[in-house]
């Protein structure tokens, strides 16, 4: 399986000292970029794309117009990488709609606390259990984030939980991996 790693932004809201993009592993201008006019016809040779960043979430539309332009390229799974776990309910369910798979991943207390009150809204939502089914939810919660074992239980009904993360002082890609960038990269500025 081939997979690409599209890096669509390196604008986030998080600072997090040890984040891939501020290490010297992968020096944006290192970093090979492609044309978004032309991003259908560089998926083709791609099994699946993991949209990536910064910060990807914090640009929803374009996010969910890059899912349109994947989906041109074909039979292609789609997942998104974020950090942000203060996202909307409704913002999560269009992602959820867009993409194969969504993987969170939990840095410090603070971004566990707002990922509970997303999880609290995604189980109190009956009417869109159909949509978390059919989708890949993945957790990565750092070893270092307190959590009780009625955590794990509010958690484990829709999520596949990775705990006690580690960070890796470098972030290699595996054999079977690209890593690409957008060449306009979105930012907030």
């Amino acid at each position: 399986m081939k997979t690409l790693r599209l890096v669509v932004t390196y604008d986030c809201i998080r600072d997090y000292a040890m984040c891939c993009n501020k290490l010297d592993d992968y020096p944006p201008e290192k970093v090979k970029s492609v044309n978004e006019n032309f991003l259908p016809q560089a998926l083709e040779s791609y099994d699946e794309i993991v949209v990536t960043g910064g910060e990807p979430v914090m640009f929803h539309s374009k996010l969910i117009e890059l899912s349109k332009q994947i989906n041109l390229a074909g039979c292609i799974k789609s997942y998104v990488n974020t950090a942000m776990t203060s996202i909307d309910i409704d913002e999560f369910n269009s992602l959820c709609a867009h993409f194969d798979g969504v993987t969170m991943t939990i840095h410090d207390q603070d971004a566990l606390e707002e990922f509970f009150a997303l999880v609290v809204q995604i189980n109190c939502s009956w009417a869109m259990h159909w949509l978390y089914q059919d989708t890949s939810l993945r957790v990565n919660i750092f070893k270092d984030i307190c959590m009780s074992s009625n955590d794990w239980s509010l958690i484990s009904r829709f999520w596949d939980v990775k705990k006690d993360y580690v960070w890796k002082n470098y972030c290699s890609l595996p054999k079977h991996e690209t890593l690409l960038k957008l060449e306009d990269l979105w930012k907030t500025k």
